[in-house]
């Protein structure tokens, strides 16, 4: 686990029975169902395309710059860094609005 230096909120519901999606550093991942740009290949989850010995930064369409650095910086430093940006016509679509 990586921290991003802020307190770990509390569950006010137990945590083995309520699972609370966060993005928070350290957490588990939210599932969500993404379409690929050739509408003939299969959903991937975002679980699919995430992890595997690296970091990953997911951005939506607002956020692209945050790729193009992610990018820059795992070239720079030579780190297993990858970067994707979901929505409208990029290389992964939100299909059911879950990721957004």
């Amino acid at each position: 686990m990586v921290a991003d230096g802020t307190e770990l909120p509390v569950d006010e519901r137990d945590a083995e029975l309520y699972y609370r999606p966060t993005t928070r550093p350290g957490s588990r991942l939210p599932h969500a169902w993404l379409g690929l740009a050739d509408p003939r290949e299969p959903s991937v989850s975002t679980h699919d395309i995430c992890g595997h010995g690296r970091f990953t930064v997911l951005t939506g369409i607002n956020g692209a710059k945050w790729a193009d650095a992610a990018k820059r910086v795992a070239e720079e430093l030579g780190i297993p860094l990858t970067a994707h940006v979901i929505g409208p016509e990029q290389e992964y679509e939100d299909l059911y609005g879950d990721w957004a």
